[in-house]
Order: C-alpha cells, then structure tokens, then sequence
C-alpha cells in the first residue's frame, strides 16, 4: 500500500514537471566600472519545445536593481515581454543546456532622473550578459544563472523520501 502512495506522489511530481507551459528562471549577478547590478527573471514558453523563438515566449520578466559606485544612488528596472526585442534559447525538455540569448529595450527605472537601461544576454557562459544604456554604452557585465524549479524539486523529493521505509527494510533483511 505504501508503494502505491509513493508511486503516486512521483507520477503527480512528474506530471507537473510535463505541464502544459515550461518556465524557466534565472538570476543575474554583473558589474562594471559605474556600479553593481544585480536581477532575476523568468519566461514561459509552450511545453515540448527543443528551440525557443521570441514568437515562442508567453511570459517573460526581469527585475534589475543598479547601485552607481560613486553616488550610491540605486534604481530598479523592471523589464515584461513587451520590452523583448530578441529572444532564442536551445533546451533539451524544460532545461536550458546550450544557448540563451535575448535583448530588451531600454526601459526606465525607479529613479526617473537616470536614462533607460537596456538587458542583453549573449550566452550562459561567464560575464556573458550585460547592461546597456540608450547610446549602447555597456555599464555592466555579468553572469545569468538558471534556477530550478522549486515546487518540481519538492514534489519529487518527497516522493523519493516516501521510498526510503522500503528501501530501509529491504536493505535490513
């Protein structure tokens, strides 16, 4: 009986992992010469896709906050799909293993008396996005880092902790 509830947890794990929509999340971490910046963002896209087009993309945010070094002063930027200019991403299932890149418009941020600042990512290697103001002056380089899914992690985890009596037992006898 206990078996089956395990079975159970895992199937439903697995079903939300196959769901009708992917999403995929990522930080930012980047610097420059002018200060520090720092974000996270996520984007949708249908289930079952390899290649990920911008006509692709059925969501897709980034929050960035930007410390200038010398004032201190920070301001916000807040980035939604209609700022994607450019977006393709290569998977294998719902994770990213080869390719991301993607450009936004520059937008303004919560400190109106600074000019907008655009996001870029050329690839997932090392400073390979970064931050750029209307001229396509870079202000910041930095590294985009993919973030699991946390409530696949957990539903899959309790699954495999539901086989552990089993396992237990057996290994005893």
């Amino acid at each position: 009986m206990r078996i089956r509830w395990c079975v159970l947890i895992l199937l439903t794990a697995l079903s939300t992992t196959f769901a009708a929509a992917d999403e995929i999340r990522f930080i930012y971490k980047g610097g420059g010469d002018s200060g520090d910046a720092t974000g996270f963002g996520a984007f949708a896209f249908p289930h079952g896709l390899t290649t990920v087009s911008l006509s692709d993309i059925t969501g897709f945010f980034f929050v960035q906050t930007f410390v200038f070094s010398i004032s201190e002063i920070s301001s916000t930027f807040v980035y939604n799909t209609p700022d994607l200019i450019g977006f393709s991403a290569t998977l294998t299932g719902s994770a990213l293993t080869s390719t991301l890149s993607l450009d936004t418009v520059g937008t303004v941020g919560s400190n109106p008396n600074l000019v907008p600042v655009s996001f870029h990512v050329i690839s997932l290697a090392p400073f390979g996005a970064y931050t750029a103001v209307g001229t396509g002056e870079v202000v910041t380089t930095g590294t985009v880092t993919l973030v699991p899914e946390p409530g696949t992690l957990v539903l899959i985890g309790t699954g495999l902790m539901g086989l552990l009596p089993f396992f237990r037992k057996r290994l005893r006898i």
